[in-house]
């Protein structure tokens, strides 16, 4: 997609021809294929004439799932859309269904967060049009919250994933760092207001909420499993909550002088 390149399309069909379809869940092949016809109508190439040469390498199954897939697909049909990098690079950034009309460039922010967390001790991976789950706010300010983030114009989240899981822990310790904007910053310091301020702890995990303008930010850190112990620590989380406030100040100011 970046290319516009047919010949990139061919070698990506061909590597969809080499798969037996008998050894893939079918639905993976669906979602490559969605992919490449995506990539495929970026180049105006002429389709059919990619694609046969492609079936005439692959076994039926695959054969069939290539010359009988609907062309006529979007990014947003497979949990996608683009993203322009810090460089002007073309990228892909996965997307959920929920509404999403930020005012903020929440796609940029999104792998502004991812690519902090990978410079430290996570690996990340961020999706927008998301929600944020009330049960991460404090329980008698849960109503609330709710209500609030119903009001919310747009929803990121950023999983991460501890670089080095314990083998001797068989709870998986990640992270989950939403980002929502509010229509104002009043809504956002009181959806701060229902979270806690400092990193509290259920024994596996530590979660923290802050603000910054019109945008808020959850963050959920420790283990997945109830009653393991979490690797990460106050201190960390308190860390990773100061840079996440940096990285939403430094996105509203270059929106704001754009």
């Amino acid at each position: 997609m970046q290319e516009k390149s047919a010949a990139r399309c061919e070698e990506g069909l061909t590597a969809l021809a080499m798969i037996d379809e008998t050894r893939i869940d079918p639905r993976d092949g669906v979602w490559a294929m969605g992919l490449l016809n995506c990539a495929i109508a970026a180049t105006r190439t002429e389709r059919t004439s990619l694609v046969n040469r492609a079936v005439q390498l692959a076994r039926p199954g695959m054969a069939e799932l290539m010359t009988e897939m609907n062309a006529s697909t979007r990014l947003s049909d497979w949990c996608y859309a683009e993203v322009r990098t810090e460089n002007g690079q073309l990228g892909l950034i996965q997307s959920d269904s929920k509404p999403y009309n930020p005012t903020f460039d929440m796609n940029k922010l999104a792998v502004r967060i991812s690519n902090s967390l990978q410079r430290g001790r996570y690996t990340a991976e961020p999706t927008i049009g998301t929600t944020l789950p009330s049960v991460w706010f404090l329980k008698d300010r849960r109503a609330p919250a709710e209500a609030l983030l119903m009001k919310a114009r747009a929803g990121i989240i950023v999983h991460g994933r501890y670089r080095e899981q314990p083998s001797d822990n068989p709870g998986m310790q990640n992270l989950m760092l939403w980002v929502v904007e509010m229509p104002t910053e009043q809504d956002a310091n009181a959806l701060r207001d229902c979270a806690p301020i400092r990193p509290a702890s259920d024994g596996s995990r530590f979660n923290i909420g802050l603000s910054c303008g019109r945008l808020f930010s959850m963050i959920v850190a420790g283990s997945s499993m109830v009653g393991v112990a979490p690797i990460e620590t106050s201190e960390g989380v308190q860390q990773l909550a100061e840079e996440t406030r940096l990285l939403l100040q430094s996105n509203i100011s270059n929106d704001m002088k754009n």
